[in-house]
């Protein structure tokens, strides 16, 4: 299993010596567990990258305003 650590964690995964995680880090093993089990990561899937799967949001287009006040219609 594997989990990448979401806040900076703490933990002595040999029982003896404390190791420190940055946030990113991605771990396997007894360390993955403990973070997962005290909500300090998330389980990490090793997909590679899809440019395809990517969805570019496109804003709609601008409308363009008519400068000044705008006509009067006259009815006759």
């Amino acid at each position: 299993m594997k989990a990448r650590i979401t806040r900076v964690y703490r933990c002595a995964p040999e029982g003896h010596t404390t190791i420190q995680f940055s946030p990113g880090d991605v771990v396997e093993g007894i360390v993955a567990e403990m973070a997962m089990a005290d909500h300090a990561a998330v389980q990490h899937f090793d997909t590679p990258y899809n440019p395809e799967l990517e969805n570019k949001i496109e804003p709609p287009p601008e409308i363009k305003r008519s400068r000044g006040r705008p006509r009067k219609d006259t009815f006759e």
